[in-house]
């Protein structure tokens, strides 16, 4: 009897192993599932960080360059940004100098229209000057053609004169006192030679 309830007990126990065991080969099952489950998950997150990794790794590189263009940008600034100041000092200067400029050619405008004046009032006086000059060349014409009709009726008096003398005998010895003779041949004399004489001639 006490035989019998060991073997019963040991049955029972071994039931009882068997359960277990087989409770184990389940968990150990289902761990393994999970456990494999768990791989393909690191294998995933080991992926997608590495693809994490080269993101970043490619953001930095982006990243410098992007400092590096802002650098270059910030240089490229104040260069600009001197060349702007130099321009600005050059439209200055040269605003000053057409300024300057501007002022000469006002002021020679300025002397041109004076000179203009003077000039038209010196052409208004040459003007002026050349119609006295031809009014007195033209008066003196008019006292030589006078002079010229006198002597030319003097001499033809003078033929007539002396055709009549020949005619009947007459000689101015016997006409006239010696000093009247003398007088009148000097006075016929210089007569003659202010007709040949050259004309007055006038400069302005």
């Amino acid at each position: 009897e006490i035989l019998l309830k060991k073997i019963e007990l040991q049955e029972s126990k071994m039931v009882h192993d068997e359960q277990l065991l087989n409770d184990f080969e389940k968990e150990k099952k289902i761990l393994t599932a999970k456990l494999e489950s768990l791989e393909e998950s690191v294998d995933g997150l080991q992926k997608e960080l590495s693809k994490r990794i080269e993101e970043v790794e490619e953001g930095r590189k982006l990243q410098e360059q992007l400092l590096q263009q802002i650098d270059l940008n910030g240089l490229e600034t104040s260069k600009t940004g001197q060349q702007l100041e130099e321009l600005d000092k050059e439209r200055k200067l040269l605003l000053a100098k057409l300024k300057c400029f501007e002022e000469k050619v006002d002021k020679l405008q300025v002397e041109l229209r004076d000179k203009s004046k003077e000039s038209f009032e010196g052409m208004e006086l040459h003007g002026k000057l050349f119609q006295q000059i031809e009014a007195k060349d033209s008066e003196l014409q008019s006292e030589k053609k006078k002079r010229r009709d006198v002597i030319a009726a003097y001499k033809n008096l003078k033929s007539q004169y002396n055709f009549l003398c020949t005619k009947f005998g007459l000689t101015t010895e016997n006409m006239l006192p010696k000093n009247r003779i003398k007088d009148e041949n000097d006075s016929l004399g210089h007569n003659q030679n202010s007709l040949t004489s050259p004309d007055i001639e006038i400069k302005v």
